[in-house]
C-alpha cells in the first residue's frame, strides 16, 4: 500500500511537470487579436476585475454571442490579480489544463486500477498537439473551464455509483451546474453518464433502469435550459449562419467526424479556422458517413465483448454534437478546441484496447511501456512546436495562411494585426487577399476602409466602407469611420447620422460616443459634447485622448477647476506629452496661479524644445508678472518657431510697448 501511495504522487507529480515543461513557453506569449480583444482586454465590462459590477453583468447580459458567466468572472479575476499582463493570463489557462490532466488521470485510474495505463493515457490526453488552440488561445478559457468541471462532475458520478455516497452525488450535479455556466457545451454530459452506467458502472453494480433514470433526471433538467440561452444569446449576435444549407451542413458534420479521427491519430497540420467548403463529390460526401455508419454498427455488436469501444466510441460521437455543425455557429467547418472533451472517448477506447492486448500477451509489457513512451515524447515535441504558433498574431495567422492558402479569416486578421500596429501598406495588401477569397466578408470590407482612410485615400475609403455598410447596415466600425470620414470632408450633417448609429449598434464601445462627442466639439457644442465624452469614459477610463477631449471641452465652458483634474488624469495615461503639460499649465493659468503654471510650460519645452505655443504661454505669464523683458523675449521665440503665432505675438509686443523684429 505505502508502495502503491508513492507511486501516485510520483505519478501526480510527473505529470503536472510534464505537462508545465510542455506549455510554459506559452507564459511569455501575447494577447491574439481573434476574440482576446473582445474577450478580455478590451472588454469594458470587466475592464476594473472583479467587483460586484463586473459579476452582475456576467450573469445578467449576453455578450459576445454567448452567456458563460463563470468564464466572464474568470477573466475578471486574472485582471484583478494581474492586469493586462498577457503572461498571467496565459499562466492561469496552463494552470486549469493541468488540473484537468490530474483528474483525467484520476478518472482512469478509478476505472482502470492500473497507474501506468492511467498516467499514460492522461499524459496523451495533456500533450496532445489538439490541445494547443485551447491552451494557448486565452479566449478559449471557457473550454477549459467547463473541461474541469465536466471532469469532476464524472469523477464523483463514479464515486457516488460504485460506493454509494450521496455527497459525491451533491458534487456531481454542482460541477455540472458549474460547467454548464463555463460553457453550455456540458449540456452533453448526462449522456456521458448514461454511458458509464452501462460500462463500467454495470460491471460493479446491477442496477435497474429506473434506479439510472432517477440518478440522472436531474441532469437532464440542467441541461434543458442551457440549450434555449446558448440558441438565444447566438441567434441574438448573429452567430448562426443560416446561409449554409442543410445538406452542407449534414456533410460537414459527418466529415469532421472522421477528420478529428484521424487528426488525433496523426495531428500534423493544423492551424486556425477551417473554412467552410462545399465543393466535394458524391464520393467524398458518402464516404465519412459510410465509415460512421459502420464504426457504430460494429461498437455496437460487440459492446458485450469490448464494451470500452462501444462507450468510448458513443461518448465521443454525442460530446461533439453541439459543435460538430449540425446547427452552424459561425463559417468554420471544424476546429481543433471542439475536441479538447470529446478526445477522452476515443482515450477510453484506446486504454480498453490496451488493457485488452495486455490481458492476453502480459510479456508484451515491456514493449508497450516502450511505445507508449516514445509516443508520448513525440507527441510532447509536436504540442511544443504548435504551440509555438500562437505566440502573437503576426506567427499564428501567417501560420495559416503557409498551410492553407485560402484562409480568408487569416488574411483578414492579419491584415488586422497591420492595421494596428500603423503599417498600413501591408495591411491592405493581406485584406484585399481576404477579399479576392471571400468578397462578402464584412470585417475584411470595414477594415480595408479602414486602412485606406488611414493613409488619406479617402475614394477608396469610401468605397470599402459603404461597400460594408451595404453588406451589413449594422457593421458599427464601418459606420463609424465612414462618419469620421464625413467630418475630415467638412459634411458634419452625414458625419453626425453615420456615428450616431454607430453608437447605437456598438453600445458598449467607447469610440464611436468618443468621436461622436469629438464632433460635438468642433461644432462648439460643449454640453452635449461633455455628455458623450463622460459616457465613453465610462467604457473606457484609460484612454488620455477621452480625457483630453473632456477637459478641453470643460475649458471652453470655464469650468477650470474641472477642465484641471481631468488633464490630469489624461497626464498619469501619457506622461511624455508635451500639449497635455501645456494645456494643464493653462488651466492653472486661468485660475491665476502663474508661477505654477510655468512649470509646466517649461516641462513641456523640455519634452519638445520646438513646442512654439509653450514659449508663447510663458510669455505670458512674464507679463502678468510684469517682466517684459523676459515676456518680449519668450514672444519672439514663439513667433521664430511658428508662423502662425507671428500675428499674436506681434499684438502682444505692440500692447507691450516694443517693436518686433522681423526676420
Amino acid at each position: 500500500m505505502y508502495k502503491r501511495n508513492v507511486l501516485l504522487a510520483f505519478s501526480y507529480l510527473s505529470l503536472s511537470i510534464g505537462v508545465l515543461s510542455v506549455f510554459s513557453p506559452t507564459f511569455k506569449y501575447d494577447f491574439i487579436n481573434y476574440d482576446d480583444n473582445e474577450y478580455v482586454y478590451e472588454n469594458p465590462n470587466i475592464k476594473d476585475g472583479l467587483n460586484l459590477k463586473s459579476t452582475k453583468w456576467a450573469f445578467a447580459e449576453f455578450y459576445a454571442a454567448n452567456w458563460h458567466p463563470l468564464t466572464w468572472i474568470s477573466h475578471a479575476l486574472d485582471i484583478e490579480l494581474f492586469g493586462l499582463n498577457p503572461g498571467f493570463h496565459h499562466f492561469t489557462n496552463v494552470a486549469i489544463h493541468v488540473l484537468n490532466a490530474l483528474v483525467i488521470f484520476s478518472i482512469f485510474l478509478y476505472l482502470s486500477k492500473n497507474i501506468l495505463l492511467s498516467f499514460f493515457v492522461s499524459f496523451v490526453f495533456a500533450v496532445h498537439p489538439l490541445k494547443s488552440e485551447t491552451v494557448c488561445w486565452i479566449s478559449e478559457r471557457k473550454d477549459l473551464l467547463c473541461a474541469f468541471f465536466s471532469f469532476i462532475s464524472i469523477y464523483s458520478y463514479l464515486k457516488h455509483k460504485i460506493e454509494l455516497s450521496k455527497r459525491h452525488y451533491a458534487y456531481a450535479l454542482l460541477f455540472f451546474l458549474c460547467a454548464l455556466l463555463s460553457k453550455p457545451m456540458a449540456i452533453t454530459l448526462p449522456f456521458v453518464l448514461l454511458l458509464l452506467n452501462y460500462w463500467p458502472i454495470r460491471a460493479t453494480k446491477n442496477e435497474d433502469r429506473t434506479q439510472i433514470a432517477r440518478s440522472l433526471l436531474p441532469f437532464f433538467v440542467l441541461s434543458i435550459p442551457a440549450v434555449f440561452v446558448t440558441l438565444w444569446s447566438q441567434a441574438g449576435e448573429g452567430a448562426l449562419a443560416a446561409s449554409i444549407s442543410i445538406s452542407d451542413r449534414l456533410f460537414n458534420a459527418f466529415f469532421s467526424y472522421v477528420k478529428y479521427i484521424r487528426m488525433f491519430i496523426y495531428p500534423n497540420n493544423l492551424y486556425l479556422f477551417y473554412p467552410f467548403r462545399s465543393n466535394f463529390s458524391l464520393m467524398q460526401k458518402s464516404l465519412p458517413l459510410i465509415l460512421l455508419v459502420a464504426i457504430s454498427i460494429i461498437s455496437i455488436a460487440y459492446r458485450k465483448k469490448t464494451p470500452y469501444l462501444f462507450v468510448g466510441w458513443f461518448i465521443y460521437v454525442i460530446m461533439l454534437i453541439p459543435v460538430i455543425g449540425f446547427i452552424q455557429a459561425g463559417s468554420q467547418a471544424m476546429a481543433d478546441r471542439y475536441t479538447y472533451m470529446p478526445t477522452i472517448g476515443l482515450l477510453i477506447m484506446l486504454t480498453g484496447s490496451v488493457g485488452y492486448f495486455y490481458r492476453k500477451k502480459p510479456k508484451a509489457l515491456p514493449a508497450l511501456v516502450v511505445a507508449a513512451t516514445c509516443g508520448s515524447a513525440l507527441l510532447a515535441y509536436l504540442t511544443i512546436k504548435q504551440n509555438a504558433v500562437w505566440k502573437n498574431s503576426q506567427s499564428l495567422y501567417s501560420n495559416a495562411i503557409s498551410k492553407d492558402p485560402y484562409n480568408y479569416l487569416a488574411y483578414c486578421n492579419l491584415g488586422t494585426f497591420y492595421l494596428n500596429n500603423n503599417q498600413f501598406g501591408r495591411a491592405i495588401n493581406y485584406l484585399r487577399s481576404s477579399l479576392a477569397i471571400y468578397p462578402g466578408y464584412r470585417m475584411a470590407l470595414s477594415n480595408l476602409g479602414i486602412a485606406y482612410l488611414r493613409e488619406a485615400q479617402k475614394d477608396s475609403a469610401k468605397k470599402y466602407l459603404e461597400l460594408a455598410i451595404a453588406n451589413d447596415s449594422t457593421n458599427s466600425p464601418a459606420l463609424l469611420h465612414l462618419g469620421i470620414l464625413h467630418a475630415q470632408s467638412g459634411n458634419d450633417s452625414s458625419a453626425n447620422d453615420y456615428i450616431h448609429k454607430s453608437c447605437y449598434y456598438a453600445q458598449d464601445d467607447w469610440e464611436p460616443v468618443f468621436r461622436l462627442g469629438l464632433l460635438h466639439l468642433k461644432n462648439e457644442k460643449y454640453y452635449r459634447a461633455k455628455k458623450c465624452l463622460t459616457q465613453s469614459l465610462r467604457l473606457h477610463s484609460d484612454n488620455w485622448e477621452v480625457y483630453n477631449a473632456l477637459g478641453y471641452a470643460h475649458f471652453r465652458t470655464k469650468n477650470y477647476a474641472d477642465a484641471q483634474r481631468i488633464y490630469g488624469k489624461a497626464l498619469e495615461l501619457n506622461s511624455e506629452n508635451p500639449e497635455l503639460f501645456n494645456t494643464y499649465g493653462k488651466t492653472i493659468f486661468m485660475q491665476n496661479r502663474y508661477s505654477e503654471a510655468m512649470k509646466y510650460y517649461s516641462r513641456a519645452i523640455e519634452l519638445n524644445n520646438d513646442y512654439a505655443l509653450a514659449y508663447f504661454n510663458i510669455a505670458e505669464v512674464y507679463e502678468r508678472l510684469n517682466n517684459d523683458e523676459k515676456a518680449i523675449l519668450n514672444y519672439k521665440i514663439s513667433a521664430h518657431k511658428s508662423r502662425k503665432l507671428a500675428p499674436a505675438v506681434y499684438k502682444r509686443l505692440e500692447k507691450i510697448g516694443s517693436s518686433p523684429t522681423r526676420n
